[in-house]
């Protein structure tokens, strides 16, 4: 398609997506009719042929629903009693993939653990071994962010017997999250979230004396339970078998809508799969998969299942854009994985077409999202995010993703007709470029994360498969 020709459908679609967005009108319309979607759950099971539905309304091809099993896990009851220096009963809620305690509950001794880290874990050295661990969800300033499963391998193997994750925001938010390993693996240990101000009421009551709790916690797992991964294509030209990937997760937390997390992402690129569909269908070089991921949130199986079933064409995609949390808090921002020539060949085709797209030099370590098991198994991946706030913000932890407070009314209409026009600019010129990324050997990407010093926090996360990518 002539550069000129080529430039006024996506002036087009880009009008169509400021003017007619549906952003904003999908994400209530599924958080609102459907709920969160969590994995194993009702919700998740109605909301996909909501997701196909829309696939098909917005002109996509060769629409596929792919399935994949996984250990699923239900909420029980949860409750925390502090038992002295006074006694209290506390408000908490499980962490995701957290076992239940022992039918007759669990008492201990609590120890604090700051946030988490290992220079905090070992300054304690054996103290922790038998007591219930407390460490925060944030992270030191000035360092990647720290995530939970990694503080919760590392009070794990320094013998604590439960995990106490306080929300170091305040206004009475409790955290939540996976604590699962890998997509196969689950909690060995009880886990539990606590908000700001609970915390804060257990270290006054430390000063007292040694805190004691009493844990009593029901979950369950339900093993070779099914999610999918939802896709369609807007076919490229024929020239070139290669394609991009565009994934953003469809599940969410259930204790709230999850409406930010990741509902906005998502709709946000489909929305620019709507509004592109029409226009560019056969006329770009490259085609463009936009795949809605099937539980993300504990520990991106729809993307690992992924990269499993599609191993023998991998060499055939072009790069992976994650859009977990597009949208969200900012305008987009491309953040990088451990790829400087990924790196440069986005920064060239940014500076060369003047997209509005800063790039994010950060060592964020992205074991947690989507472009994970891409990345790791050679594929160039970045994520399109809209995740910009201040160093202390980031610190304090992830704002009010995976709480009761992601709710739709949260969103930022404007913002998000924004990142779906900077999403399709960004998809054009990637789909034109005359060259890409080169595919590299799963084992040269852990070479790179062990020489760049990460094999340590991987290890803790559980996340550390040089061999495969199902972590067998």
């Amino acid at each position: 398609m002539a550069e000129s020709k080529l430039d006024d459908a996506l002036t087009a679609a880009c009008g169509d997506m400021w003017i007619n967005s549906r952003i904003l009108s999908d994400v209530t319309y599924l958080c609102d009719e459907f709920g969160n979607r969590f994995a194993g759950s009702g919700s998740e099971w109605r909301a996909r042929a909501f997701i196909l539905d829309k696939l098909k309304e917005y002109g996509l091809s060769n629409i596929q629903a792919e399935p994949c099993t996984y250990t699923a896990w239900k909420r029980g009851t949860c409750s925390l009693e502090l038992l002295a220096p006074r006694k209290r009963q506390l408000t908490c809620v499980s962490m995701v993939h957290a076992p239940g305690t022992p039918p007759a509950g669990l008492e201990a001794e609590v120890i604090s653990v700051g946030q988490g880290t290992q220079a905090e874990f070992d300054a304690l050295g054996g103290a922790v071994a038998g007591k219930i661990a407390m460490c925060t969800l944030g992270s030191p300033v000035g360092i990647p962010p720290l995530h939970r499963v990694g503080k919760y391998g590392r009070a794990k193997a320094a013998g604590a017997i439960a995990v106490i994750f306080p929300t170091e925001e305040p206004m009475q938010l409790i955290g939540t999250g996976t604590v699962a390993a890998a997509y196969k693996e689950i909690g060995t240990i009880p886990a539990v979230g606590i908000s700001h101000e609970t915390w804060r009421y257990l270290l006054r009551q430390q000063e007292l004396g040694p805190l004691r709790v009493r844990l009593d916690v029901i979950n369950a797992f339900a093993p070779n339970t099914q999610t999918w991964n939802l896709y369609g294509d807007i076919p490229g030209d024929g020239s070139t078998d290669d394609y991009i990937l565009i994934g953003g997760h469809w599940d969410g937390h259930e204790l709230a809508d999850a409406a930010l997390d990741n509902a906005l992402g998502l709709f946000t690129a489909l929305d620019a799969a709507r509004a592109m569909s029409s226009r560019l269908k056969g006329k770009l070089k490259r085609t463009l998969r936009f795949v809605a991921l099937g539980n993300e949130e504990s520990w991106c199986v729809g993307s690992t299942n992924y990269v499993d079933q599609h191993a023998s064409d991998l060499d055939k995609l072009a790069i992976m854009i994650n859009v977990d949390a597009l949208s969200r808090y900012s305008n987009p921002q491309l953040r990088l994985g451990k790829r400087p020539d990924v790196a440069d060949f986005c920064r060239k085709l940014i500076t060369e077409h003047k997209l509005p797209i800063p790039m994010m030099a950060s060592e964020w370590l992205p074991g947690s999202s989507d472009d994970w098991p891409f990345l790791v198994s050679g594929v160039p991946a970045v994520t399109l995010t809209g995740l910009e706030r201040s160093a202390a913000a980031q610190a304090l932890g992830r704002g009010i993703d995976h709480t009761h407070a992601d709710t739709v009314d949260k969103i930022d209409d404007t913002r998000a007709r924004i990142s779906a026009m900077t999403l399709a600019q960004f998809l054009v010129r990637l789909a034109n470029a005359p060259g890409r990324p080169e595919k590299l050997a799963r084992a040269e990407m852990f070479k790179r994360l062990e020489a760049a010093g990460h094999k340590k926090e991987l290890s803790d996360q559980g996340r550390w498969h040089p061999d495969s990518v199902l972590g067998k």
